[in-house]
């Protein structure tokens, strides 16, 4: 298979493409988070389940919140998903 694009937050190891492709990596908790940021920087609407899935991927890779490799766009990433999501993230 062709790798076409890869968005991660995991450290980077080797990876080799016969053609460049785009490559987007952050020091953040959760791919998740950058899947949001990358929604709000092309001015796209996250529709309401797919704000309750990343949401939830947000809140396993960090533990809800507790893991060492947790940030603050991390948080604010999940508060803003939760809000469209229509969840409590406590409850």
């Amino acid at each position: 298979a062709d790798i076409l694009e890869i968005i991660d937050h995991h450290n980077i190891s080797n990876i080799g493409t016969t053609l460049p492709i785009n490559f987007r990596n952050m020091p953040v908790g959760s791919t998740n988070t950058i899947i949001y940021l990358m929604y709000k920087e092309n001015n796209v609407k996250i529709p309401k389940d797919m704000a309750g899935l990343m949401l939830s991927g947000i809140l396993s890779d960090t533990l809800k919140f507790t893991s060492p490799t947790t940030t603050e766009r991390d948080k604010s990433a999940a508060m803003a998903l939760a809000q469209i999501a229509e969840i409590d993230i406590d409850s």
